[in-house]
């Protein structure tokens, strides 16, 4: 999708992969608060999208081990 002009960051990945260079995007799996934190600094810092996700078992509608649901994570 492009909005204003400017295509979505995995719309860019995916042309910079298919035009032969490497390209990626900074996945994690993780509730952890510090984890979370730095993964956004160190993406913020170069100016890189992440990609925030968490298992059934660390989110869920009962807030799985964290305690968190998913409104929580999210918020």
């Amino acid at each position: 999708m492009i909005i204003g002009g400017k295509m979505h960051p995995i719309q860019e990945i995916i042309a910079a992969y298919k035009s032969g260079k490497h390209a990626g995007i900074f996945s994690n799996c993780s509730a952890n608060e510090y984890v979370l934190r730095a993964v956004m600094r160190r993406c913020k810092k170069f100016g890189l999208p992440a990609l925030i996700e968490a298992t059934a078992n660390q989110v869920n509608q009962d807030g799985g081990y964290t305690g968190l649901t998913p409104a929580d994570f999210y918020g």
